[in-house]
Formats: structure tokens, C-alpha cells, sequence
């Protein structure tokens, strides 16, 4: 058994049964888009889950308590493809290390100044303000493409459109 903790998650109803497979439970539901999910027993915050998600282009904020091995974090994805997280304090606040100077850590600077920029935008989405970044040309859903609708034909098509023929290309002319 590993580490645990408490790892909480905002994200897009549609999004919910992707963290339903890796043991997150709904806690509440906002309507229209939003469901927050909790896992009381994280496994070390279910970090390599949370960074596979959002590679798929899911779009979620999570809040994850200490374990005995490391301290609260901050992790966000707003559907493009990477997960930005950042240490927090026991408050969920970001926290910026500072060298053995007092100067805080350029690269630390740099790296919540991209997660800020990131969970701005991720909470749009959750609240229906924006749209999703790699919604579904074909149908407009902003469900879980994967990888995979990046490969069907280089474009950005849901499997349900993918699996349907929809999407396909028009045929060449003769």
C-alpha cells in the first residue's frame, strides 16, 4: 500500500466516469457542467492518473491533501494536453520555494505563473464560460476524446462521431 490522501477534483460532468474508473466518488453537482469528485485515499494523489487525464484532454482543478512522503499539491488541466501542478499549503494556497538567499525560485516563478494561467481558464470551462479546447468538430460534445481523435484522420472527432463514419473525409474526386 502506498502513500495516501484526500484528493479532491472539479471537473466537467462529462469528465466524471474517467474519474470514477480511478476510484474518485461524486461529492456534489453543479449544474449545468460542473461535479466534484473525492477520493479519500489517494494513492499518492493519484498524480500519474491525474497526468494520463490530462493528456487525454480532460479538463479538471484538483486539491490534494499531505501523505506521509510529500505535502499538499495543486494540480490543473485545461484540456490541452498537460498537467501544471504546484505545491500548496495546508490551506490549498501556492507556495514558492526561495533559495538559501531569501530569493524566491525563478523557475518556481515561473511555473505558477503558467498554472494560474491554466486553472483560469480550466475553471471557465468547468463553469460553462468557455468552451472545451478540444471539443468535437463534428458534434460540438466536449466529452473525453483521447488521443485517439487526434489520429482519426488528424482530426478532432469524438469516438461516438469516429465510430459512426461521421467524420470521415468526402471522397476524393475522380
Amino acid at each position: 500500500m502506498g502513500d495516501r490522501c484526500r484528493l479532491q477534483v472539479r471537473t466537467l460532468k462529462a469528465h466524471a466516469p474517467l474519474f470514477e474508473e480511478i476510484g474518485l466518488l461524486v461529492e456534489d453537482e453543479h449544474e449545468p457542467n460542473e461535479v466534484v469528485m473525492v477520493d479519500e485515499q489517494a494513492n499518492f494523489g493519484l498524480a500519474v492518473d491525474l497526468e494520463r487525464l490530462a493528456k487525454r484532454g480532460v479538463v479538471f482543478l484538483a486539491d490534494a491533501s499531505a501523505g506521509e512522503q510529500y505535502g499538499p499539491e495543486l494540480t490543473v488541466s485545461d484540456g490541452t494536453g498537460k498537467a501544471i501542478a504546484v505545491a500548496a499549503d495546508f490551506e490549498s494556497n501556492i507556495v514558492v520555494r526561495c533559495d538559501d538567499n531569501g530569493l524566491l525560485v525563478p523557475d518556481d516563478i515561473t511555473l505558477v505563473q503558467r498554472y494560474v494561467v491554466a486553472r483560469k481558464r480550466a475553471e471557465s470551462i468547468v463553469e460553462g464560460r468557455a468552451p472545451h479546447p478540444r471539443e468535437c468538430q463534428t458534434c460540438g460534445g466536449s466529452g473525453d476524446l483521447g488521443l485517439t481523435a487526434d489520429r482519426v484522420y488528424g482530426t478532432r472527432t469524438c469516438p461516438t462521431c469516429a465510430g459512426s463514419g461521421i467524420h470521415i473525409k468526402p471522397e476524393k474526386e475522380a
